[in-house]
């Protein structure tokens, strides 16, 4: 048995990342955000609505759509620092 100490925070979030991408599909999206609200979620996420947060947590298709949409926000706020 691990003891507290042997948590690694960075493998529980790579879990967690994986599981919630497919342990969760909604072919038909029944209930679905649109996509400008997943994007002002991954933008400026205190502004968001937190039905928007908690869809996500159960939905996969959303939340990959959220992971993706934060990769191309870290992308494009790394080109704009350069």
């Amino acid at each position: 048995m691990q003891k507290p100490s042997d948590f690694n925070e960075q493998e529980f979030l790579a879990f967690a990342k994986s599981y919630i991408s497919e342990a969760f599909p909604n072919p038909d999206r029944i209930g679905c955000p649109p996509d400008a609200e997943l994007a002002l979620m991954a933008d400026r996420p205190l502004e968001s609505d937190l039905s928007v947060s908690d869809h996500i947590t159960y939905c996969s298709p959303c939340f990959k759509r959220y992971m993706e949409l934060l990769a191309e926000l870290r992308r494009r706020l790394r080109k704009e620092a350069q």
